[in-house]
């Protein structure tokens, strides 16, 4: 594989008191190119509520993609469980999810492009 160009990304930093899964979402659109997408947890300290016997936490991975076919149709994928990392070619849209609670967290991701 030959990479042509590395384009990162990032959720900032997160931190939340309460129980409720927050959810974020990135769309990176691009230009028909072979990638290789990478999402992973920069940072992750989670919180506990023993009263409600609740546990923080965090996720993050590629929740879906667009892709051109062999005959040129653009075709929407929509992952079945997260992927921490996807190779998808003609890939022309890709979007990251980022869900968070009683946690404090961060999210990075890198996709190379690669013919």
């Amino acid at each position: 594989m030959i990479i042509d160009y590395l384009q990162e990304f990032w959720f900032g930093e997160r931190y939340y008191t309460d129980t409720s899964w927050h959810k974020d979402y990135f769309t990176v659109e691009l230009p028909k190119v072979n990638i290789d997408a990478q999402i992973w947890l920069a940072i992750l300290s989670v919180g506990l509520k023993l009263d409600e016997g609740v546990l923080g936490g965090a996720a993050a991975g590629v929740k879906s993609y667009r892709f051109v076919d062999t005959d040129g149709i653009t075709r929407f994928r929509e992952l079945d469980q997260w992927q921490g990392h996807l190779w998808v070619d003609n890939c022309v849209e890709i979007t990251f999810a980022f869900h968070v609670r009683l946690a404090w967290a961060k999210a990075e991701g890198m996709i190379y492009w690669h013919h």
